[in-house]
Parts: C-alpha cells; structure tokens; sequence
C-alpha cells in the first residue's frame, strides 16, 4: 500500500474523530441548556440547541456513532450503525406520538 493511501486514512480518522468529538459537545450543550431551562421536565426547553432541532442529543449521538464508523475505517461499520440508529430513533418517536 502506498504512502499517499496512509496518508488517506490517517485523514479520515481525524474527521471521524472530529465527528465524534464535535457529537459530544452538541450532547454536553443541549444537556447544560436543559438542566438550566426546565430541570424538570415540565417546560419547553426553546433556547441553545433546542432552538434549531427538537432534540439535539440524537444528532448528538448520530454524529458520535457515524464518526466511530468513519474512524474505523470500514463504511459498513458506518451503514449499520444508522441504520440500527435509525430503527431505535423511529421506533421511539413512533411510540411518543402514539402515546402522547
């Protein structure tokens, strides 16, 4: 294997570690913006995170789970990790609007 392939690889990692990295700082925010805005659980938390998705800690751990993926090198690491993510997601959004 040539030296610019290493050199490929050695890139990659460092998005998927990027990735991961940038996945738990979307975590520790929107978990920091919650506790602040309605520690809880009775009010609707509009402010940080909150104000650009419904729920940041699933793009949190999306990001987390596909920069492991792309850190390992193998693209099929990444497929099945969302398409597992993507089945628990729905089916737990499912149950919420079924039950709300």
């Amino acid at each position: 294997v040539s030296q610019s392939r290493y050199r490929v690889d050695e890139v990659i990692e460092v998005i998927g570690f990027f990735m991961v990295m940038i996945g738990f700082s979307i975590r520790m925010v929107a978990r920091g913006v919650k506790e602040d805005g309605s520690s809880s659980g009775g009010r609707l938390v509009i402010a940080g995170p909150y104000a650009f998705i419904r729920n940041p800690m699933y793009l949190g751990t999306l990001f987390i789970g596909v920069g492991i993926g792309v850190s390992s090198l193998k693209w099929w690491a990444t497929l099945i990790f969302v398409l597992v993510y993507l089945a628990i997601s729905g089916a737990m959004l499912l149950s919420l609007t079924i039950f709300a």
